[in-house]
């Protein structure tokens, strides 16, 4: 009888990657994806207003918080769960996904 593969052993979901993620990272991430909403939501209503746009200062403020923001969200989100996958890998001593593509 042939040998098990650990690795189709292990299943990864979402809850087990919420526990091994640090609670620093679960309140920033709410905290980040809270005022990402925030400043979506102002980017549309500041559009939405009647009469035209006028390029200047609060345009693009409003377009950089619209990049930066969600952007960073995102980055935080990759990294954490980046983490939590790679310590789930390495308590059950299997490759992660990435090590294939950095060869």
């Amino acid at each position: 009888m042939p040998e098990l593969n650990k690795e189709l052993e292990v299943k990864i979901s979402f809850k087990s990657l919420l526990k091994q993620m640090p609670t620093v990272a679960k309140f920033m991430l709410t905290g980040l994806t809270i005022i990402s909403f925030i400043v979506i939501y102002d980017f549309f209503r500041l559009v939405a207003e009647p009469g035209p746009l006028v390029p200047g200062e609060d345009l693009y403020i409003h377009v950089a918080l619209l990049i930066l923001v969600p952007i960073s969200c995102l980055g935080l989100f990759g990294i954490s769960f980046g983490y939590a996958y790679y310590q789930i890998c390495k308590t059950h001593k299997i490759k992660p996904f990435w090590v294939d593509f950095m060869r």
